[in-house]
């Protein structure tokens, strides 16, 4: 199944497919990639790739793709559609993604972090969801603690 993204600002197809025995090939910017299917369960593929195994946890929403490979996150939006307001309302602060509960917060007000550190983990759909800072900052507020629930699209944080 091919299908377009925009995944950070660029358009990217991927084509995804399932081969006869069950395995999963999918071509990336003009790359093929093999992996042995070992285990699927809902939103969650155990695979295979030479002798390494990876954990995969995904879900979408009408706008969004999910994933997660090896805690590793992503978010790829369908061509056409707006950037996500995570990504696009950094004034306003980082959204959650959907309802769940916040697992832990690894930042503190007037903290400096650098992009691509993990900021906070939720889980939501039985999946963690690791929230990541899209660039260099300081911590101007945080809403959540540890343990609690939060509902879909509201501010988790706040960050210049």
């Amino acid at each position: 199944m091919k299908r377009e993204y925009n995944l950070n600002g660029a358009i990217e197809e991927f084509d995804i497919k399932t081969q006869e025995d069950g395995n999963l090939s999918i071509s990336c910017d003009g790359k093929n990639y093999l992996f042995e299917l070992i285990h699927r369960g809902k939103n969650e593929l155990v695979i295979k790739s030479k002798d390494k195994l990876h954990r995969v946890f995904y879900g979408s929403t009408n706008k969004e793709d999910f994933v997660s490979v090896d805690g590793r996150d992503a978010i790829f939006e369908n061509k056409g559609q707006k950037r996500s307001k995570i990504a696009s309302d950094l004034s306003r602060g980082y959204s959650s993604p959907m309802p769940g509960k916040i697992l832990k917060v690894f930042i503190s007000k007037n903290e400096k972090v650098k992009k691509g550190q993990v900021l906070l983990i939720m889980e939501a759909m039985k999946m963690e969801h690791s929230i990541i800072a899209l660039n260099d900052g300081i911590i101007k507020k945080v809403c959540f603690k540890d343990g609690d629930y939060v509902e879909g699209d509201v501010q988790l944080l706040e960050m210049e």
